[in-house]
Formats: structure tokens, sequence, C-alpha cells
């Protein structure tokens, strides 16, 4: 009975990202506005991961003895691993934003209608982070459970970083690199490729090398 819930929970994900694949493909829908908002959500999420993460290190450290060594580069890693695929993140909406409208100075044209949109977003994984920290005995599944959609996004990023490294190599092989300048039909590619990604990690396909829970000595 449980199985079943939890596969009709995934219905409501799974229709959501297979009809913004149709309207990517065949009613016009913006990439670049797919990408934003992903791009919007991965810092929000790392923000949000790495909030915890401070809270999280001295609770852990008590009942953990293996980090406790390891506690103090901790923060400095994550941050180095986030702004690494932040760097590709924000290339990838930039790609997808140029490769739409065709000119940077058309931004605030591209931003006018998204301000509610972002600042209802921003409250959401306020509130989610404020409830989390509230909690007296939160500890290691909570920060799981928190941390869990900024590690999905990683996958996507570096899963969508090594497609496009393939393919440019391909294509630079046979037609010589590619320009800026992409096509409507490339742009609708990327679009799709990212929500299938999305998809993928928003049903758990990548869940499982983040199942490890630290050991104490």
């Amino acid at each position: 009975m449980m199985d079943r819930f939890k596969r009709l929970v995934f219905l409501p994900v799974f229709v959501s990202n297979l009809f913004s694949m149709f309207g990517v493909l065949f009613l016009g829908w913006s990439v670049a506005d797919i990408f934003f908002w992903f791009w919007c959500e991965f810092i929000l999420s790392g923000l949000t991961s790495f909030a915890l993460l401070l809270a999280w290190l001295p609770i852990e450290k008590s009942r953990h003895t293996a980090i406790a060594g390891m506690a103090k580069i901790m923060p400095y890693m994550f941050g180095f691993a986030f702004l690494y695929l932040l760097f590709f993140a924000t290339l990838f909406a930039g790609v997808a934003y140029k490769g739409e409208w065709k000119s940077w100075d058309r931004f605030p044209q591209f931003f006018a209608d998204k301000e509610i949109g972002l600042v209802v977003t921003i409250v959401m994984y306020a509130v989610v982070l404020g409830r989390t920290l509230m909690k007296r005995d939160r500890g290691y599944e909570d920060s799981k459970k928190l941390a869990q959609p900024f590690n999905r996004k990683c996958v996507a990023v570096v899963a969508f970083y090594m497609l496009y490294l393939i393919h440019g190599w391909i294509t630079k092989w046979f037609t010589g690199a590619r320009a800026l300048n992409l096509s409507p039909a490339y742009v609708r590619g990327m679009g799709v490729t990212l929500l299938v990604l999305k998809l993928l990690g928003e049903v758990g396909l990548f869940d499982r090398r983040f199942k490890r829970r630290p050991t104490a000595l």
C-alpha cells in the first residue's frame, strides 16, 4: 500500500515534466525561462544546504567522531563544489538565454514578469529551512532531506555538462565549432534535455549515491 502511495506522489511531478517537454517542443514555451528557474532553484537549494551544514555540524560532531576532524574544512569543500557547479549552471542558463533572446540588452524585458515568482520561491525555501532549524531534535535525516533537492540539481548539472561536452566534441569533429547563435531546434533540445534530467532526479534515480550515513568510530 505504501509503495503504491509513493508512486502516486511522483505522478504530478512526472506529468508536469512531460507537459513542460510537450510545451517546449510543440507550444513554443521559453527554454530560457526553464533554465532561469533551474538556476534560481540551484542557488537557493545550495544556500539552504550550506546553512543547514553549518548548523548540523556541531550536532553531528558530538555523535560521530569520524567527521570531527573534517568539520573545519567541510564548509569550504561544500562552498568550492557549489561555486564550481554554479559556474556551469550559469553558463548553461546564459547560453539558453542568448540562444533564445539573441541580445543581452533584452534581459530587463526577460526578467520583467518574474519578480513575484522569484519572491515566492525564496520564501518557500526560507520557510522550509526555518522549520528545520527550529527542530530541537534535528539531525542527519533532516539535513539529508533538505539537501536532497540540491544534490539532485548537482547531478543534473554534471550530467548536462557531460552530455553537451560529448555532443560538442562530435559536432566539432564533423562540422567544426558551433557558434553561440544557436538554432531554435538546438535551444529546444537543450530545454528537453534539462527537463529529462530534472525528471530523473525528482523521481529519485540519482539518490542512491547520497544514502550512506556517517558511522561513528
